[in-house]
């Protein structure tokens, strides 16, 4: 017996397909900073910056929020550091996931 992956510490994650925009950035296109929103329904919340490749390029967020209690929250993403092209925000919270497209120009 290999304790190579506890049972315990993997969680599945499903889309969100309610139609519901759960994160979503403004301006988009953006040249140096977005606004990201999203909306939490608490517990485990995290927020990655990907690049077009998969490519990690930024844990905006990672936060535990009170569980039941639904909120949107914002927060800002200085991509100044960043060539311009398609990026992707992920936003997972607890078992639901959401991914939003988003612009730099320069």
């Amino acid at each position: 017996d290999l304790p190579l992956v506890k049972n315990d510490s993997c969680t599945k994650t499903t889309p969100n397909t309610s139609g519901n925009s759960l994160i979503t950035n403004y301006p988009n296109p953006f040249t140096n900073n977005t606004t990201i929103e999203f909306t939490t329904q608490g517990g485990h919340t995290l927020i990655q910056i990907m690049d077009s490749t998969g490519r990690l390029i930024a844990n905006l967020l990672e936060k535990d929020y009170p569980v039941g209690v639904t909120a949107k929250h914002i927060i800002t993403f200085n991509a100044s550091h960043l060539a311009g092209g398609i990026y992707y925000a992920r936003l997972q919270n607890g078992a639901t996931q959401q991914v939003r497209a988003m612009m730099k120009v320069r």
